[in-house]
């Protein structure tokens, strides 16, 4: 049978406060034949330490029950005190059930003692106000270190989204290829080059200006991914489209920055593009509170390997950090789909 678990640590701490405690509680049953008398100390050991037990573990259920009913910081003493309330209780329930169990089946030769009890009692009115202190204290530390490992590990991502980011913008041929895109243009449409020169500065202003950011403007990164297929445009022209339906109010609200990118990246790159068959990405407005991400399946003919998910694995491990929502994927013969959740204002209110 496994014991409810207030905190990681529950087992050691059992074993640090029932083993005591059932020697205490025995020496003040038998008093000193308790040590003194082999068959007594083993069974009235295991007895007791059986009874304790199971008396922690109703304990542990209801810490359990208090935590789940009651789980804000906000609500932290409140839950406290109905927690040493309920546990006085259940401790005078206990001893009683040992007390006057073992004086009413003479285990041992036990007989009741009810100045004896009265001691017990107070004895485990402390312990119990101890234990649960304790047990709070653990589990807020417990607490902080989760929260700490995934603050380091969301900054993590973060960097990491950056470097993919940046690397994806960086690779040499698509520097190659914007380049010997801007200086056709520069020869044949000078306008258009200064256009094309403006549109590129923005991908790497944005990629500079939002590398420490945990969430930005939908507004901006719709932005952003305009400039990328500006860029991405002009080599290929009618090859690539891409469509904006997004409503004002999703725009107001937060995204992960270069998440639509990279999940755009992801569909540039597995799909094949060709004025003959042209590939068509929407981003539009989905419920009130995710857009969707869409695209007409042409997949390229590539092995395993060649693919590669960092990008759209980053996104995925960013949304686990930040909520319990996440990016959902589904797909037919025709589309692909990806549905990305948004945030409100602040990681707190995430909706």
């Amino acid at each position: 049978m496994r014991l409810p678990q207030y905190t990681s640590k529950d087992n050691y701490i059992l074993l640090a406060v029932l083993i005591p405690m059932s020697v205490l509680l025995n020496y003040a049953l038998f008093g000193a034949r308790y040590f003194k008398e082999l068959p007594v100390f083993a069974a009235a050991g295991i007895v007791t330490f059986i009874i304790l037990t199971l008396s922690w573990m109703a304990h542990g259920w209801v810490a359990i029950t208090l935590r789940n009913r009651l789980p804000h910081e906000s609500q932290t003493n409140k839950r406290l005190i109905i927690a040493i309330c309920l546990f006085t209780l259940m401790t005078g329930i206990t001893l009683t059930m040992v007390f006057w169990g073992y004086d009413y089946i003479g285990f041992l030769g036990y007989t009741l003692n009810e100045k004896t009890f009265t001691g017990a009692y107070i004895v485990g009115f402390v312990s119990n106000i101890f234990v649960t202190l304790l047990h709070e204290g653990v589990s807020r530390f417990e607490n902080w270190k989760t929260t700490l490992l995934e603050t380091e590990q969301l900054k993590k991502e973060y960097l990491q989204s950056q470097l993919i980011g940046l690397k994806s913008q960086m690779r040499p041929h698509f520097l190659f290829n914007s380049l010997n895109s801007l200086s056709s243009l520069i020869n044949e449409n000078p306008e258009e080059a200064e256009k094309f020169l403006d549109e590129m500065s923005k991908v790497y202003r944005y990629l500079l200006k939002n590398n420490e950011e945990q969430l930005v403007k939908v507004k901006d990164e719709l932005s952003f991914l305009q400039s990328y297929f500006y860029i991405l445009k002009a080599r290929h022209g009618d090859g690539i489209t891409l469509e904006i339906d997004v409503s004002d109010a999703q725009k107001e609200m937060n995204i992960p920055p270069l998440t639509l990118q990279m999940l755009a990246e992801a569909t540039f790159n597995y799909n094949t593009v060709s004025k003959h068959s042209p590939l068509t990405v929407s981003i539009t407005s989905c419920d009130e509170c995710d857009v969707l991400i869409q695209n007409n399946r042409q997949k390229r003919v590539m092995n395993d390997e060649d693919f590669d998910k960092s990008g759209i694995e980053n996104i995925i491990n960013k949304y686990k950090l930040l909520s319990d929502r996440h990016i959902k994927f589904s797909a037919d013969e025709d589309y692909h789909r990806m549905q990305v959740p948004l945030f409100s204002n602040h990681l707190s209110n995430a909706v």
